[in-house]
């Protein structure tokens, strides 16, 4: 009975590192996913996880306010590691709520099961987009062997939150900033000459209405230039998800 009650620990304590990693992954953690496929999930990973590691040494505590706490930490570990697979969908998200603006979309809003927000449907049809590309490079298949990775650098009940910790989450949330710029840039640059056309149009030729063929032709440069810088896109997410794998196993490392 004692070794019984030791696996149940160890599987608890697996649980909730993986649990909490789950409810925050990309397309997996959306809202939209029914509860019960998220915990079916996080529990076959934790079988999984327990079968390669029941045989090893954790020494879990005995006490029950030491193992609450433990079960705790490990939550928050996990919470941690799955907030910041959220940048790389939010920087996605932020770049398409600009460009939809840019070209007039701002009124026209969705909601987004996700993040539960309404935003512009050019946002939504961006991150649907990134959406696939992401499964297409199997970054799902990159973030679970990233959580069996995690017990390596993080190892069940030797847990400490490093220094480091907090600077390395604010760096990657500074970088996504810096790719929703790289995503946006193209398209916002074609509307922002688009304006400056019209804003000249305006000054030369004043009894042309530019308000009337402003909004039109704002809409047809703002889709051209996004059919055109498509593949750009696709080429900046690739970049971006390369940035984001060195980040997320420097941060298991930093723990």
């Amino acid at each position: 009975m004692e070794g019984i009650w030791e696996y149940i620990g160890l599987f608890t304590v697996i649980f909730g590192r993986v649990s909490a990693f789950t409810l925050m992954l990309p397309a997996m953690g959306d809202r939209s996913v029914p509860p019960p496929a998220k915990i079916g999930l996080a529990a076959f990973v934790s079988i999984l996880l327990f079968s390669m590691m029941k045989g090893m040494e954790w020494n879990l505590p005995k006490e029950t306010i030491s193992f609450v706490l433990l079960v705790a930490k490990e939550v928050v570990i996990g919470l941690v590691l799955g907030f910041t697979t959220k940048f790389i969908i939010a920087s996605v998200q932020m770049a398409g709520e600009v460009v939809g603006v840019q070209i007039g979309f701002g009124v026209a809003r969705v909601v987004d099961p996700g993040f539960q927000s309404q935003i512009s449907i050019v946002a939504e049809f961006q991150v649907l987009f990134v959406t696939l590309l992401y499964l297409t490079l199997d970054g799902h298949h990159f973030l679970l062997k990233g959580l069996f990775q995690s017990y390596q650098g993080i190892p069940v009940a030797h847990t400490v939150l490093g220094e480091g910790v907090n600077s390395q989450v604010v760096q990657m949330a500074s970088t996504m900033f810096l790719s929703a710029v790289k995503i946006g840039a193209p398209v916002i640059v074609a509307l922002l000459l688009t304006n400056v056309a019209l804003g000249i149009i305006a000054r030369t030729v004043p009894q042309m209405n530019v308000f009337i063929i402003g909004l039109p032709l704002r809409l047809m440069v703002g889709f051209l230039a996004l059919a055109v810088t498509m593949t750009l896109f696709m080429h900046v997410f690739r970049s971006i998800w390369t940035h984001f794998q060195r980040d997320f196993v420097g941060l298991i490392h930093l723990f």
